[in-house]
């Protein structure tokens, strides 16, 4: 299920405080994520703050395999792999890149249920608040 189904689930006042992490946020600076945003609020309507997490990673599978392809001029699977392990790869998910083994490189962003919203925390980079403390009593 996804994130943002979270508060139905345990009911909204109970949300406050409560941290999670994430890989994007509609509110990032990364490349081509405003334009990401408007799409598919041009497409889908509802709010930035509606689109699941899900939705923009696959949209930078897409960007991923677009600038390989640019660049090598191939989509084959050894040529993809082979490329996507040397540098960075800008996508609405931030500069992506990977080890030699295939794992990811880098950490994921520290969100947390602030006033009904789900927002970054950390790293201080990319917050858009601070984190709660003292946490809430929740019942």
């Amino acid at each position: 299920s996804s994130a943002l189904e979270f508060p139905d689930k345990v009911g909204r006042s109970q949300t406050e405080g409560i941290f999670s992490c994430g890989d994007w946020f509609p509110q990032a600076k990364n490349q081509g994520n405003n334009q990401f945003v408007a799409a598919y609020l041009k497409k889908y309507h509802g709010s930035a703050l509606a689109i699941d997490s899900g939705s923009a990673e696959a949209y930078a599978v897409g960007q991923i395999i677009q600038a390989v392809a640019k660049k090598t001029h191939s989509i084959n699977n050894k040529t993809v792999i082979k490329t996507l392990h040397k540098g960075k790869w800008p996508t609405v998910e931030g500069n992506l890149s990977w080890n030699k083994y295939g794992a990811p490189k880098g950490s994921d962003i520290l969100v947390e249920w602030i006033h009904g919203k789900l927002l970054p925390v950390w790293p201080k980079s990319l917050a858009l608040h601070k984190p709660t403390y003292p946490k809430p009593r929740w019942h």
